[in-house]
């Protein structure tokens, strides 16, 4: 059931403050006294936490901005057992909103999906959504006054706006250059079957179908958990000729395991398409065929319809929800298997 977003309050106009609501109406709404409210603006750390959400809340509900304020966006992230690759779908689209922030006069704040304390506070106008397992967004959807946008994993079903990148044709595209290079044992590795993941493994599935190939199962494995060589070696000795490499923690490990532990020439012994199109791949050896998405546009994008949202340039009710296109970059990580 669609979770309901908060009810977006009118803005109460008063000439005392630079915002356009006084601390008085912040305090009258909230039913606390003036200095409390003033406690929770400054982050007085000795403040009941029930008086202080109150606050937040009401401050929230009247459009309240303090005086001395930063404009804030915060970037949602999930939890991770393990420290992403400085190279990474994450870290690049981070840098990359955080840069087009910057040059809007906005900051950044890092935020995990278990503590979103930080949402509730005035200064931060909105949220994005960058890596989060299903469904995480609940209670920020509650908060008045907070628009939300979500990077590759659409929630437009409960009122958050969207954008994202083609992620079925990313399976699709890379499947069909394998197929037209006469490879028929693909193997697929993905973190986990998150959102995008599945995206692309329909991809996948319908290319091997359309195709008239069914797909074992076993060359479909989610690489969390630690067990990255065990695969790849089952894979290759059992025929794999081609890797999807899509998964974003271990992409360059399953690179490394190919060539340096298996001794396997990648783009003669075995073929490897890769998931985005970092700067690196195209240095390695030999550089890699990939399918990719436009990081610095999803980036921009989304910074820009934020942007909207929090400054009233979106109307009412209506949700933004934007796909944009993926491609193949063919180099020479894939061998032609003569039939």
């Amino acid at each position: 059931m669609p979770i309901k977003r908060g009810p977006k309050e009118p803005r109460v106009k008063d000439s005392k403050t630079e915002s356009d609501v006084s601390i008085t109406a912040v305090a009258r709404r909230a039913r606390v006294s003036v200095g409390t409210v003033s406690r929770v603006i400054n982050q007085h750390p000795k403040v009941d936490p029930s008086l202080r959400r109150r606050v937040q809340i009401a401050s929230r509900q009247l459009g309240f901005i303090p005086r001395v304020q930063y404009r804030r966006i915060a970037l949602l992230t999930a939890s991770r057992s393990r420290d992403l690759p400085p190279v990474s779908y994450t870290s690049v689209l981070t840098a990359f909103i955080s840069q087009y922030l910057a040059e809007s006069h906005y900051s950044v704040e890092l935020i995990e999906v278990g503590n979103l304390d930080l949402l509730y506070e005035a200064q931060t106008r909105g949220a994005i959504g960058v890596v989060f397992a299903d469904d995480p967004l609940g209670e920020a959807i509650a908060i008045p006054n907070l628009p939300l946008l979500t990077i590759n994993h659409p929630m437009t079903d409960k009122g958050v706006h969207s954008v994202r990148a083609d992620h079925y044709r990313q399976g699709l595209l890379a499947t069909e250059h394998y197929l037209l290079r006469g490879h028929r044992k693909i193997g697929m590795l993905v973190d986990q079957l998150d959102w995008g993941a599945t995206e692309r493994l329909r991809g996948y599935t319908d290319a091997m179908a359309a195709a008239g190939l069914e797909v074992d199962p076993i060359w479909v494995q989610a690489t969390r958990g630690g067990q990255l060589y065990n695969i790849i070696s089952r894979w290759t000795s059992r025929g794999v000729t081609g890797i999807l490499n899509f998964s974003d923690d271990e992409g360059l490990e399953a690179l490394h395991i190919l060539s340096n532990i298996l001794k396997l020439r990648i783009g003669v012994d075995i073929s490897v398409i890769s998931l985005e199109d970092m700067a690196l791949y195209q240095y390695l050896t030999p550089p890699q065929t990939t399918v990719s998405q436009s990081l610095r546009d999803l980036a921009r994008i989304a910074v820009g319809k934020m942007l909207d949202l929090c400054e009233d340039r979106v109307s009412d009710g209506d949700i933004i929800n934007i796909c944009l296109p993926t491609h193949l970059i063919e180099r020479d990580s894939v061998a032609t298997i003569s039939s």
